[in-house]
């Protein structure tokens, strides 16, 4: 059994020191035609404890696989998040050396390597299979998940504020090129070779990384990419916002619209079952439409974000509802604030 052993050399733009160790992670010297996509997801923010959390997601292509190992390795925006721990891991695994510690780069790391707006930080684990018998099952027709990352939101946020954290997965878009630092593998997945007679031999993933609230650019120079506001919460929301506990039986949700009272604009979340068109409709206190949002959205949780400059409505009260061609959502109320 070989060991894959990454030294990321120091990197003098993030200025992170990586003096703790690097994970190391298992596999035999023939290579896997596994393909095996990771993502980030199901954002939740509770406010009670000024936790922040994402869930860790893989699907298989072509067949499905049994996860052995993964280099866990990504960065983060150190002006929204402070990183804080991995847990709900599958039972028959473990994080090597324990719970990770975050690196925060120097005040423009984040901007020259990724468009963030400050510092960026770096997390470097490993978690691998520990009981044989019992491997994580690597689905190709759902994402399943390995384990959740724990944030505390930065005590530089100002409450009220609207905050879109990036969490961006230490792999290029080319994932032959590695990870971002140079020498660095980035995230490496070996899957079980299914084999009886070679228990606990694994093999190297073809890898492919889906980003949170940031996309790559296309290009090879710095900065790799930008950061994209699609999945934001308020830091004035007081309770537990996790969509998935809110969804109904059919797969639909319609949330509270954030801030509320607002002045100049705020946002409303809803989550959709399948991709389709769907309308929020706007009623005043008669019941009467006044006004009408209607698009094509994503399947899962969606945002709009209503500007008061832009609404032809009058008044300080209103209902909104989601409708589709099959579902209509009970009003919620929104209050809107004289200037």
């Amino acid at each position: 059994m070989n060991i894959l052993k990454v030294t990321l050399t120091r990197n003098v733009l993030l200025a992170i020191c990586l003096s703790a160790g690097i994970s190391t992670l298992a596999f035999s010297q023939k290579s896997s035609s596994a393909n095996i996509s990771t993502r980030f997801a199901h954002a939740q923010f509770d406010a009670k404890t000024n936790t922040y959390s994402l869930d860790m997601e893989m699907k298989a292509e072509g067949a499905r696989q049994q996860l052995f190992a993964m280099n866990l390795r990504f960065f983060y925006d150190a002006s929204k998040l402070d990183f804080a721990s991995v847990s709900e891991l599958p039972a028959a695994y473990q994080l090597l050396g324990g719970q990770p510690k975050a690196f925060k780069g120097n005040a423009d790391s984040g901007y020259k390597m990724f468009n963030l707006e400050e510092s960026a930080a770096y997390v470097n684990s490993a978690i691998q299979l520990v009981k044989e018998d019992e491997p994580l099952e690597i689905q190709t027709n759902q994402w399943i998940k390995v384990g959740k990352l724990n944030f505390k939101l930065s005590s530089a946020i100002v409450p009220g504020s609207r905050v879109c954290p990036a969490v961006i997965w230490d792999l290029q878009e080319n994932a032959k090129k590695g990870g971002f630092f140079p020498g660095d593998d980035g995230v490496v997945i070996t899957v079980l070779e299914n084999n009886p007679n070679t228990p606990q031999i694994s093999a190297p993933a073809n890898v492919s990384t889906m980003a949170f609230n940031w996309a790559y650019d296309k290009s090879n120079n710095l900065p790799y990419g930008r950061p994209l506001n699609q999945e934001c919460f308020s830091v004035a929301t007081s309770t537990t916002a996790s969509y998935e506990a809110a969804v109904g039986e059919r797969g639909y949700a319609l949330y509270q619209n954030y801030p509320n009272p607002f002045v100049d604009n705020t946002v409303i979340e809803f989550v959709l079952p399948e991709a389709q068109e769907a309308r929020l409709i706007f009623c005043d206190v008669t019941g009467k439409i006044v006004h009408t949002i209607q698009g094509d959205y994503k399947a899962g949780q969606n945002a709009v974000q209503i500007v008061r400059t832009a609404w032809p409505i009058q008044g300080s009260m209103l209902f909104y509802r989601l409708e589709t061609g099959d579902y209509s959502s009970p009003a919620l109320k929104m209050t809107v604030i004289e200037r």
